[in-house]
């Protein structure tokens, strides 16, 4: 299993001003205009939850790129990893997020997004995507690997908690879109684990592999002053948004 480390826990906190609002399914972003009322956009948070505004900037992002309402559920129930561990020395960091993860397996955490999906469904949603980030990953592909899937399309950046190499076959074998967000100095889904998954899938079109010059945490915890951090954050939101495009949107 790729499991949690303390580079799970490192990254910098974004500034900017959100725009979507809190709803009792929580976090939302609209699109401007008109949009697909019968789709539904999830995001599922790492471990610092959707209280981290990089969380919502992204949702509000995607928003604006895609016609599609984008939720992004409290699945952590308002208990996240605290912002001040980004700053943590190593091993303290270590201690305190195995602390965390005890309280938030996925005993816990998968029935919160199971009532958010229920819910969308009874105001008309009929067709979800998700991308899961890190600790998020692995309840995005419970919901693709599910019989039925639950999702249409699915995606990951930097993923952890997977089974390798059983979820990659089970990935393999859904019948779900997926996007693979592959950091290559990632430390949790190391490169051999990132040319596993390729190779599992090489001859499954349904499968997307996009490789970017950054480590665990870029695609939304990126130092925004360091260049190559930013460029691989912008490059896999870019990827995601063409991707959904196609694949879930059908334009």
């Amino acid at each position: 299993m790729t499991g949690l480390s303390a580079c799970c826990s490192s990254g910098y906190v974004h500034e900017g001003t959100p725009v979507g609002t809190f709803e009792d399914v929580n976090d939302v972003s609209r699109p401007q205009g008109d949009y697909d009322k019968t789709k539904a956009f999830l995001i599922l948070t790492d471990i610092f939850g959707v209280e981290l505004p990089n969380g919502q900037l992204i949702a509000d992002a995607f928003a604006s790129k895609v016609p599609v309402a984008v939720y992004m559920p409290d699945y952590l129930f308002d208990d996240p990893v605290p912002r001040t561990n980004l700053t943590l020395p190593a091993e303290e960091k270590k201690k305190r997020l195995g602390e965390w993860l005890s309280r938030h397996g996925q005993d816990v955490t998968a029935p919160a997004v199971d009532e958010v999906i229920k819910g969308l469904r009874e105001k008309g949603v009929t067709e979800f995507a998700a991308i899961g980030y890190c600790f998020g990953a692995r309840c995005v592909v419970d919901l693709c690997i599910s019989s039925p899937p639950v999702l249409s399309a699915g995606a990951v950046a930097h993923p952890s908690l997977l089974d390798v190499p059983d979820d990659l076959h089970a990935l393999n074998a859904s019948t779900v879109e997926f996007l693979w967000l592959h950091m290559l100095q990632d430390f949790v889904f190391t490169r051999d684990k990132q040319e596993l998954a390729k190779e599992i899938t090489k001859n499954n079109p349904k499968h997307v592999h996009a490789d970017f010059d950054g480590g665990h945490g870029s695609a939304n915890r990126c130092d925004p002053n360091n260049p190559q951090e930013r460029k691989a954050a912008d490059d896999a939101f870019d990827k995601t948004v063409a991707w959904l495009k196609e694949r879930f949107m059908h334009e």
